[in-house]
Parts: structure tokens; sequence; C-alpha cells
């Protein structure tokens, strides 16, 4: 992010930590706030980045929004919203990539509650190679979150074969999928695991299904890291 709502940017980097060439533009926008966001690359150099926006709605709300780009850095199409349902805020995404290119984007959603007002789930959505939707969003997530407690998801996969897992909450819970965006496990709840947590966890999946994940706690004073079966 360049500045306080100066859009998404990109500059590419040599193997020495030189820059190349001039600083991108990504997204289409660069008023209100367009912020956080992720990177991720298939095998053949392309990528795709992804962030949270809030200038596409005129109640400010925060949306989802991708841009492929090829080894070149060249935009593949145009922005891409994520989300099928774009009522309150989407945001906190985190983004995987295979090396087909597929790619999906994990994201907390707000959504309304006749008991609660506001609650947040975690949904997913998949993407083809050139951008076009793999198929609608899923949800994720089982529990319910309040709204300003949630902690937006992280996504790790075997870009090989396809098989993906989010944490999310903090790195609180997970769920794995497989390629066919069938889940693996259902919401799995790893709680007891984690005490005054101060960061999003981060997770890599291994190839035997196994997943590692590392967190702060303690105003990140102290960095752990916990492996967990598949």
């Amino acid at each position: 992010t360049s500045g306080a709502g100066g859009g998404i940017h990109l500059q590419q980097f040599d193997a020495n930590g030189a820059a190349v060439d001039g600083e991108q533009q990504v997204s289409q926008f660069a008023v209100r706030d367009q912020t956080p966001h992720q990177v991720a690359r298939s095998s053949n150099g392309n990528y795709v980045i992804v962030w949270t926006d809030t200038a596409r709605d005129t109640d400010v709300s925060a949306g989802v929004f991708a841009q492929l780009f090829d080894q070149d850095h060249n935009p593949i199409g145009g922005e891409i919203q994520v989300a099928e349902v774009t009522e309150l805020d989407q945001e906190y995404p985190s983004v995987a990539m295979d090396d087909s290119g597929r790619f999906v984007v994990a994201w907390a959603s707000v959504e309304f509650d006749q008991l609660v007002d506001k609650i947040a789930h975690i949904y997913g959505r998949r993407f083809n190679a050139d951008g076009s939707p793999d198929g609608g969003q899923f949800q994720i997530s089982t529990t319910p979150t309040s709204d300003d407690v949630v902690i937006g998801p992280d996504i790790d996969m075997n870009t090989a074969t396809g098989e993906f897992i989010v944490v999310w909450e903090i790195g609180r819970f997970a769920r794995r999928y497989d390629a066919n965006l069938t889940p693996l496990t259902p919401e799995l709840d790893l709680g007891a695991t984690f005490g005054a947590v101060e960061s999003p966890a981060r997770v890599v999946l291994h190839p035997n299904g196994d997943f590692t994940e590392t967190w702060t706690e303690g105003f990140g004073d102290s960095a752990f890291v916990q492996k967990f079966d598949g």
C-alpha cells in the first residue's frame, strides 16, 4: 500500500535486491484504503495479488479483490471481485496458487445474525488460471465468531495436488480440503494449543497432509511453532 488510501502497488527486485523497472499500480482505485494484501505465485511465474478494498461501495464497506499478472508483470484481465455475496464487509484475504495457475482465496465475511446482530464466517472461492471463477464461494467455518474479534484466515496449498488448508481466528481453527473442494476434515478446534496470542497464525501444509503453524504470544515477545497431524 502506498500511503493512506494510496492503492496497491508492486515493485520487482532482482536476486541482489535491486529494483527492476518502476513501481506499478495494481489496484484500479487509489482512494480510501486498499489493505491488507497477499501474493501467490505459480511455477510458470504467473502470480496473483489479493487485497481488501473500501473504494467500491458508497457505504464504505470492504470488499475483496484480486488481480492476475503474467511472469512479465503484465495484468491478465481486469480486477476480480472475489466474493459473490458483497453485503457488509469482506476482508482479511489470503491466497494460494497451484502449479497450474488455479488459485484459492479465503477471507472473513461479516454477516447479520438474528441473535447476535453481526457475526463473521470464513469463506473461500477458487479461480481458474485465467481468473475466471471455478464455481461459487463456499463456507469454510462452521463456528461463527463476533465480527469485532475475527482474525482473518491464512491459506497454504500443496501446489502439485491442489489440496489446501485454511486456518483462522489466530490459528485456533483449521480445515483441510482436497483438489475437488471436498473437505478432508471437519472444522478443527486447535484452541487448547494457543495461549494469549497476539498475531494471526501462519500455516504451512506438508506433502503428507500434516501442517505446521507459527504464531506469537505475549505482545509479540515469544514466537511459537507447532506441527499437527493431517
